[in-house]
This record gives structure tokens, sequence and C-alpha cells, in this order.
């Protein structure tokens, strides 16, 4: 007998028309069981409650604030200079150099190694691995900058009052 694969399943709408599943197959999502050749019902009505109230709330949309970091990216060269800020350099078998962090300076991390990139914001020093830096940040430049101290700007003018 020939196992099916993924391909070999036909998926089918449920009675609600908001979920694909295979025949038999009766699949709950937040509180709403969702059947092929019955009715799909709601089983919690606690759940069901909060969900319904969400959709029927007014939303605003929001801009996250943006705010400055100057980094260095930790090469093998300086190393040993940024293990002085955020921990202690140390030694893997293969002779690659990481830092274990301390958990005190640098909370989100705890190990780094060459690629990683260092950031600091006044007094609070993070680390970052290569694509969670480049995933949440951009070099600042004379194009983007005015947007920056626009938003920057403005939220302080809120916060004042």
């Amino acid at each position: 007998m020939r196992l099916k694969t993924r391909s070999d399943i036909q998926l089918y709408p449920c009675e609600c028309g908001t979920t694909k599943m295979p025949k038999g197959i009766e699949i709950s999502i937040i509180g709403v069981r969702h059947r092929i050749f019955d009715p799909c019902y709601m089983f919690d009505d606690k759940i069901s409650d909060k969900i319904g109230s969400i959709f029927n709330m007014n939303f605003t949309s929001f801009v996250r604030k943006p705010f400055v970091v100057e980094a260095v990216e930790v090469t093998t060269e300086n190393i040993a200079e940024v293990a002085k800020y955020v921990g202690d350099l140390r030694e893997k078998e293969d002779g690659t150099p990481y830092i274990l962090v301390d958990r005190r300076l640098v909370p989100n991390v705890f190990r780094v190694y060459p690629g990683f990139f260092m950031t600091r914001m006044g007094e609070n020093v993070r680390c970052y691995s290569r694509k969670i830096f480049k995933e949440q940040f951009i070099q600042q430049t004379d194009e983007i900058k005015p947007w920056v101290e626009f938003m920057t700007r403005d939220s302080e003018k809120l916060a004042a009052g």
C-alpha cells in the first residue's frame, strides 16, 4: 500500500467557507469547529465573544516610533574590544572566538560571534545577529534623517503635553 503524500490529499472548504481540510476531518480554530458536511459551530462562548468583539472595535493605525542607534560590526579583529563592554572573551574548540555575554549588561543574547552587531543608544547596549540586525535596522542617510527627526520631534511634543 502506497502512503499518501500532501499532493495526493484533496482539500474541501468547510461549511462556513473559511477553512479547507481533507474529508472526514474536523478542525478547531480559536473556538470554532469547522466541518465539511455539517454546519461549522462555535464551541466556547467565552472565546467566541472575545473574538467577535475584536471585529466590532474601532482600530486606529499606528507607526512604530523610529529611534537611532550607533552600531559596530563584531569582527575577529575587534571582538576583544567589544567583549570589554558585553561579557567575557572565550574560544570554541576549533579556535573561533566568541563572547559569553553578561546577561545583566546585554539581556537579549547569550553569545556573540564575529558577524554580530553591537549597538548603543545612550546607556543601553544590545547585540544582534547579522540577520536580525539587517531586518530591524538600516543605515541612516541624509534622505532618512529628516523623517526620523520629524517622527521623534512629534512624539516628544505629544509626551510634553
